[in-house]
C-alpha cells in the first residue's frame, strides 16, 4: 500500500460526482445489465498519470479492431460529434466474452430465455391470486341428469360450501366431483417462483442460498458462507478489474513494482478468538508486527509497534547442536561461579 503514489487520490476519488464507492457499484450495475462498463482516462499532460475517470454508460460506446491488433473505442452520444478514444485512455471492464474478445455479453440478454419464462410464471402466479385463487369443479352424474332447477340447486350447494357458508354439500347417487383446476400447491407455484429466484443467481453469479432460495446449501458457519460468496462471485470479477486498471492506469516503469488488490479482510474476517489466535501465531512467528495485526483490526499503529519478534526456542534444525551445547556451556559456567567451597563469595 503507498498513500503517497499519484493514483492513491485517485482511486478514492475518480471524479467530481462519484466516490471510489459509487464508481465501483456503477461499474458493477454495468456489467450486470450491459455486459460491459467504460471510463474514459483524463491523464495530466507532464506526469502522464490518470486524474479523472470519466463514467461512460455502455450502450455509447463501440470498439473496433484496428489492423495493427489493438482495439479502438468510439464514444457516440446523439447530437454530439463521434469522440475516438485510444484504448490505453478507456478502462474497459468485460462481462463473459464468447462471440469476440473486444466486449462482454450482457447477462440479462444471454439469458432472457430464462428471464422471460419466470416473467411469464410470475404474471401467471398474479392472475392465479388475482381471481382469488379459488376452486373449481366438475359434477358427473352416472345417471339421466337432473332437471334445470335441480343442476341450480346443486351448483347452489357446492358454491356456499367453497365460499365458507355451509360446510356439507350432498350430491345425487352414482354422481363423481372432479377438480378442474389445480391448488397452488399441487400446481407447484411456490417451487416455480423458488426455481426462477434460483436461476436467476446463477446468471449473476451468486449463490442461490444468499437469497433464501436454496435452504439445503446454507453453509455451517458465516465464515464459509463469506468465503464462498467471496470464490464464487466476487475473485472473478475483481481479478478483472485489477488487471484492467493495472494495464490502463499504471506507468510502464511502474507495473513492475505496483499492482491494485482488492482486499476482502472484512468480509473475511473470522470471529473474535480465531482472529486473535492467528495475530498470535504471525507475531510469535515474526512475520507480521503488531502495527500490521492493528492495521487489520482497524486500530491505530502505536510506536513500538513495528519491531519484528520470533520464538527465542525457534532455530534451524542445523544448528540444533550448537544450540544444545550452548545451553550446557552456560550452565557449566553458572555452576563454576556459583560453586564455592571454601564459603567465600
Amino acid at each position: 500500500m503507498d498513500n503517497e503514489h499519484p493514483l492513491s487520490f485517485l482511486i478514492n476519488e475518480p471524479n467530481a460526482i462519484q466516490t471510489r464507492f459509487e464508481f465501483l457499484k456503477w461499474v458493477s450495475a454495468q456489467l450486470d445489465t450491459g455486459g460491459n462498463a467504460y471510463a474514459r482516462i483524463y491523464r495530466n499532460g507532464q506526469t502522464a498519470y490518470p486524474e479523472l475517470l470519466e463514467p461512460i454508460h455502455w450502450s455509447n460506446v463501440e470498439v473496433v479492431l484496428l489492423d495493427n491488433g489493438k482495439p479502438r473505442y468510439t464514444i457516440k452520444v446523439q447530437g454530439r460529434e463521434d469522440i475516438p478514444v485510444e484504448a490505453s485512455d478507456m478502462l474497459h471492464f468485460k462481462g463473459l466474452a464468447v462471440d469476440t474478445p473486444l466486449r462482454g455479453m450482457s447477462p440479462i440478454a444471454t439469458h432472457a430465455q430464462t428471464l422471460g419464462i419466470n416473467l411469464a410464471a410470475e404474471k401467471s402466479t398474479a392472475k392465479f391470486y388475482k381471481s382469488g385463487a379459488s376452486l373449481k369443479f366438475l359434477l358427473k352424474f352416472g345417471a339421466a341428469a337432473p332437471d334445470e332447477t335441480k343442476s341450480r340447486e346443486l351448483k347452489q350447494s357446492f358454491k356456499d360450501v367453497l365460499e365458507g357458508d355451509d360446510s356439507v354439500a350432498g350430491v345425487p347417487k352414482d354422481s363423481e366431483v372432479q377438480q378442474m383446476n389445480l391448488s397452488p400447491q399441487e400446481a407447484e407455484y411456490i417451487a416455480t417462483r423458488k426455481f426462477g429466484a434460483e436461476e436467476i443467481a446463477r446468471i449473476f453469479g451468486v449463490p442461490a442460498y444468499m437469497i433464501g432460495a436454496d435452504s439445503q446449501g446454507i453453509k455451517s458457519s458465516v465464515e464459509q458462507q463469506a468465503q464462498d460468496f467471496y470464490v464464487q462471485t466476487i475473485m472473478p470479477l475483481v481479478t478483472m478489474m485489477e488487471q484492467e486498471m493495472r494495464r490502463k492506469l499504471l506507468r510502464e516503469d511502474e507495473k513492475g513494482s505496483y499492482y491494485f488488490k482488492f482486499v476482502f479482510n472484512s468480509l473475511l474476517r473470522a470471529d473474535a478468538k480465531t482472529r486473535a489466535e492467528f495475530y498470535n501465531m504471525a507475531i510469535r512467528g515474526g512475520w507480521m508486527n503488531a502495527n500490521t495485526a492493528r492495521g487489520y483490526e482497524d486500530m491505530n499503529a502505536i510506536p513500538e509497534g513495528e519491531q519484528y519478534f520470533m520464538e527465542a526456542n525457534l532455530i534451524p534444525s542445523n544448528l540444533s547442536q550448537d544450540w544444545v551445547q550452548s545451553k550446557i556451556n552456560a550452565a557449566e559456567a553458572m555452576a563454576a561461579k556459583t560453586n564455592n567451597p571454601d564459603g567465600a563469595n
